[in-house]
């Protein structure tokens, strides 16, 4: 009986060394071979983006694909997927970052959440939707203090930012960005 316990023991032990190196063989492999590239500028085979020298990647602006699970997907004036722009500023606004569960990646735009908000909030608010795909926090502040924590024309007035983040995949995934190492002045 002893034997058999040390064999199971000795069994379990090889069996855990041997799925933690292939594991970590396979983080290995997929860091040094870099499997995210900013430079294409597509996501999902999205092609919404353009560069950006501070977070990266924007959405373009005024932009449209004409047949995205049977709507139009639309990016307005600011490079968001939200109600076109207006004309007179909302009584209250609302910032809402995020990535491809903001955006609402195979949703229709009719049916993501930052517009549902708005038009359960009224005429009185704008919800801007600045999701972007693949975007992580460090992204994310790098956006706020682009557009509003700034005093440039480009300056969103909001009186609310709601930040929604993913935890399978935002966290870790700000070990392979360096917007924040490439910017010293963002916190």
């Amino acid at each position: 009986m002893k034997n058999f316990l040390r064999i199971i023991i000795i069994n379990s032990i090889v069996f855990l060394g041997v799925f933690v190196m292939i594991f970590a063989g396979a983080e290995i492999y997929l860091r040094a071979k870099k499997t995210f590239q900013a430079q294409t500028f597509t996501a999902v085979g999205l092609p919404i983006y353009e560069k950006s020298d501070e977070v990266s990647w924007e959405h373009k602006k005024n932009f449209s694909l004409p047949d995205y699970y049977g709507e139009k997907l639309e990016l307005n004036c600011r490079g968001h997927r939200s109600a076109p722009c207006r004309t007179t500023p909302a009584e209250k606004s609302i910032l809402m970052l995020g990535d491809s569960f903001t955006f609402g990646i195979n949703i229709k735009q009719s049916a993501i959440s930052p517009l549902l908000l708005e038009k359960n909030l009224g005429s009185d608010f704008e919800v801007m939707n600045a999701a972007a795909i693949g975007y992580s926090i460090d992204q994310y502040a790098t956006y706020i203090q682009k557009y509003v924590l700034t005093t440039s024309a480009d300056r969103y007035r909001t009186d609310a930012i709601v930040l929604n983040i993913f935890v399978g995949n935002d966290i870790t995934e700000l070990r392979r960005h360096t917007v924040l190492k490439e910017q010293n002045g963002i916190p």
